[in-house]
């Protein structure tokens, strides 16, 4: 019995030592950053400055060291940059705030979640969605489907 729950205790530590520094932050991040890239594949702005506003603040509660505090830094920035004020502004600012989560979630990300990093060629921009039907942040309805998965 003592032998089993060692082996579990174990496990358990190196399942957290594979896991990025700020994994759970970044889930609770990209709920809200789903939130936006599916509002700027619809054309609109509707609740964007909303959920941009969530992002900064979680952004700016994780406490955190080395590359995971820059990218948290780079998030906060980024998000509370996207103010919204129409469309395309939403859009080239949605761009910074997709940076630092893709680069995270390829470098670093190994929690529960399954995400979906996306390029389109004609935009030049990445973004990630939370399921692999592309729905492109960028164009909207006029080049929706316009995008690859690259992750």
């Amino acid at each position: 019995m003592k032998r089993i729950f060692f082996s579990l205790a174990v496990l358990a530590a190196c399942g957290s030592l594979w896991a990025g520094p700020i994994d759970d932050d970044i889930d609770r991040i990209l709920v809200e950053y789903f939130k936006i890239q599916r509002a700027l594949a619809q054309d609109t702005t509707k609740g964007v400055a909303e959920a941009s506003r969530r992002i900064a603040s979680l952004a700016g509660t994780i406490r955190a060291e080395g590359p995971a505090a820059e990218t948290a830094a780079a998030i906060h920035q980024a998000a509370s940059a996207l103010t919204a004020p129409d469309l395309d502004t939403a859009r080239r600012q949605f761009f910074d705030l997709s940076k630092p989560l893709l680069e995270y979630l390829h470098q670093h990300y190994s929690g529960k979640g399954e995400y979906f990093r996306y390029f389109c060629s004609m935009a030049r921009k990445g973004w990630v969605q939370e399921d692999d039907e592309v729905r492109n942040p960028y164009h909207g309805s006029a080049m929706l489907r316009c995008g690859e998965r690259i992750g």
